[in-house]
């Protein structure tokens, strides 16, 4: 690398700098305030992006996003280390957030299913290919069943 001089202080000192500055920040925490903030800063053309979503990552558990899409979705995910040894990290939508419908979930109950997937990976248990077989049970009983097919409660 190349010490290009810029004032007193060298490229290569400003870079370590910035990367000691990234390392000492406090982790932020995401709340519902900041979601519902975030929401309206995307509706109301304040915040621009290329794809129309913006990504948060939660500071409390590695691996929580939220994603606050322009037109008001808001979806919660777990990222994680596939236990296969391929080092892909799947990104798994875990529910959506949306306060004062049946559906919602909290940022607090993401939290705790990613930390509890995340663990299961690490004990070599893949949640993405576990739903791929459900599912194709599910999809071979309805089959089996047609019309008739009800899901077990």
């Amino acid at each position: 690398m190349v010490n290009k001089t810029i004032g007193a202080q060298t490229v290569k000192n400003l870079r370590r700098k910035v990367a000691i500055k990234r390392q000492t920040r406090s982790p932020i925490v995401l709340t519902d305030e900041m979601i519902k903030r975030t929401l309206s800063d995307l509706q109301n053309g304040k915040m621009k992006t290329k794809d129309n979503r913006v990504t948060l990552n939660d500071g409390l558990q590695p691996g929580f996003q939220v994603l606050v899409y322009k037109k008001g979705d808001v979806t919660l995910h777990a990222i994680y280390t596939a236990p296969d040894g391929s080092g892909s990290r799947p990104n798994k939508k875990i529910g959506d957030w949306m306060p004062g419908h049946s559906g919602h979930m909290s940022l607090a109950h993401g939290r705790a299913l990613t930390g509890s997937i995340r663990k299961l990976a690490d004990h070599g248990i893949d949640i993405g290919e576990q739903e791929n077989r459900f599912r194709e049970q599910m999809l071979a009983q309805i089959l089996k069943e047609g019309a008739n097919w009800r899901p077990n409660k």
